[in-house]
């Protein structure tokens, strides 16, 4: 983001507000202070952990000013808040808040049913019909900022040439991905900016599905006959990408297919 370049003045005006003075307009400056790496840390803890010598405890046991405050962190198990008193909005609604880090999304859903948690982030695509289906579970929905996406390593040949990337993303069915693997539950992309997020441009031209031209920009880069290559598929699960071996697998049928 370049913020060390763009905020030139950062400034006190009293006890509740602050001005940022930047070196250009920037549209996007108020969006980017929502993120979460801008939250408002306490400098006093900061300074009294640095002093102690445990200054990893401001990431791992932070103060803030939400309704909630940290009480417990196991590794790997779960994480546990209790309503902060101070909150300055008033009385917190619930007096507990337990995220129990649960890395299987079939466990997740099971939990889920018996109540034992009563809400779930990403379930998978194809567990969508059965929560719809029960009356006891609401399923909610929001086209999400973020993009699934293919990348080339472009200091490796034959990747280094623009008419290679652009043969392999036309011979990739990205309709046929979105029905099989997220169960229609997404859009085929047509930039690395999702409609939404500023910037995103809906008139670019999308790589539609087009084995032909593939074959015709492969001949013309030199490749009529084709080439081996390796991909790689991420490990974990994400809501963009929330079965990654099988959309690695399409994509290598769909290659294999014409080359």
């Amino acid at each position: 983001m370049g913020l060390d370049k763009l905020i030139t003045k950062v400034e006190a005006v009293d006890e509740h507000h602050v001005r940022f003075t930047l070196s250009q307009p920037n549209a996007a400056f108020v969006a980017d202070w929502a993120m979460d790496f801008a939250s408002i840390l306490s400098a006093e803890y900061a300074d009294a952990m640095l002093k102690k010598g445990t200054p990893e405890y401001v990431d791992n046991w932070p103060i803030g000013t939400g309704p909630f405050a940290l009480q417990q962190y196991k590794q790997d198990s779960l994480i546990r808040y209790t309503a902060n008193p101070h909150y300055w909005q008033g009385e917190v609604a619930s007096k507990h808040l337990i995220f129990s880090i649960t890395p299987d999304p079939q466990t997740r859903l099971a939990k889920l049913k018996t109540n034992e948690c009563q809400i779930i982030p990403a379930p998978l695509p194809e567990q969508f019909a059965a929560i719809k289906a029960d009356g006891n579970l609401q399923l909610h929905d929001i086209t999400g900022l973020n993009v699934g996406y293919l990348a080339f390593n472009t200091q490796k040949k034959p990747f280094d040439n623009l008419l290679v990337r652009q043969a392999l993303s036309y011979a990739v069915d990205k309709k046929a991905i979105v029905a099989a693997v997220f169960k229609d539950s997404g859009t085929p992309a047509n930039s690395l900016l999702p409609p939404g997020m500023l910037g995103y441009n809906d008139k670019l031209p999308e790589y539609a599905y087009d084995p032909q031209k593939a074959r015709e920009l492969l001949k013309q880069a030199g490749l009529e006959q084709g080439f081996e290559t390796d991909i790689w598929s991420m490990p974990v699960q994400r809501p963009y990408n929330p079965n990654s071996k099988r959309i690695a697998e399409m994509i290598q049928s769909d290659w294999r297919r014409w080359a």
